[in-house]
C-alpha cells in the first residue's frame, strides 16, 4: 500500500511539473512601431502592451490569421506574431500585414 501511495505521489508531481512547463497559449505580438504601454481592445480581445510588445489570451472565436490581421490593422505592421510558443514565419507575417491594409 505504501509503495502504491508513493507511486501515485510521484506521478502527481510529474503531472504538475509537466503542466507548469507547458507553453503559454496566448498571443504575443511585436509591432514595427512600439505601441504605447497600457491596455487596448482589438477584435474583442484585451491586449496588454509593455516594452514594445503586446500579449493577450487566445481566442477560440477567430482564426489566428484573423487575429493577426486585426492587430496589424489597429497597431500597425507587425514584426512578429506568436501563438503560444509558435511564431508565424516571415511569409505568414507578410500576409498578415497585407490583409490589414
Amino acid at each position: 500500500m505504501r509503495a502504491l501511495l508513493l507511486g501515485m505521489s510521484v506521478a502527481g508531481l510529474a503531472m504538475a511539473a509537466g503542466a507548469s512547463a507547458a507553453p503559454p497559449s496566448g498571443y504575443r505580438v511585436t509591432p514595427v512601431t512600439a505601441p504605447a504601454d497600457g491596455q487596448r481592445i482589438v477584435h474583442d480581445i484585451a491586449w496588454r502592451c509593455a516594452s514594445g510588445s503586446c500579449s493577450a489570451q487566445r481566442s477560440a472565436q477567430s482564426t489566428d490569421a484573423t487575429i493577426c490581421s486585426a492587430v496589424a490593422r489597429e497597431m500597425g505592421p507587425l514584426q512578429s506574431f506568436f501563438v503560444g510558443s509558435d511564431a508565424f514565419d516571415q511569409p505568414a507575417i507578410e500576409k498578415c500585414n497585407q490583409r490589414a491594409r
